[in-house]
């Protein structure tokens, strides 16, 4: 059975990228584009992780993370944000992600973190 991953951005080319390099390699993939978009989709239909952005509308990423942690802290989180301080990965930590990567990112780092997380 593969695992499924949930890919969360408000910018369709990094959504489009993502979701299709971890559907290459075997994982069930599906989108959001938003936070509230993010939590309705993992209430219907579970992830094991999901690829989450930071800088969204509406709810940003570091809210929707700390809300899905309440409901399933099992639920893996790779945060990608174009903020890189400390402070900034300090903070993406704290709302609960797992692996915080800044933008711009490579994909094959992606790729192992998750495959690490989601071995794990």
């Amino acid at each position: 059975m593969s695992k499924r991953v949930l890919v969360v951005d408000d910018e369709a080319p990094i959504r489009e990228l993502v979701t299709f390099r971890l559907e290459t390699i075997g994982y069930e993939v599906d989108s959001a584009e938003s936070g509230e978009q993010a939590l309705e989709k993992i209430k219907a239909n579970r992830p094991d992780l999901v690829v989450l952005d930071v800088l969204m509308p509406g709810i940003d990423g570091l809210e929707t993370c700390k809300r899905l942690k309440a409901d399933d802290p099992d639920i893996k989180v790779v945060m990608l944000s174009a903020h890189g301080g400390q402070k900034d990965q300090e903070e993406g930590i704290a709302a609960g992600a797992d692996i915080y990567l800044s933008k711009p990112f490579r994909a094959g780092v992606l790729l192992s973190e998750i495959e690490s997380l989601l071995s794990s």
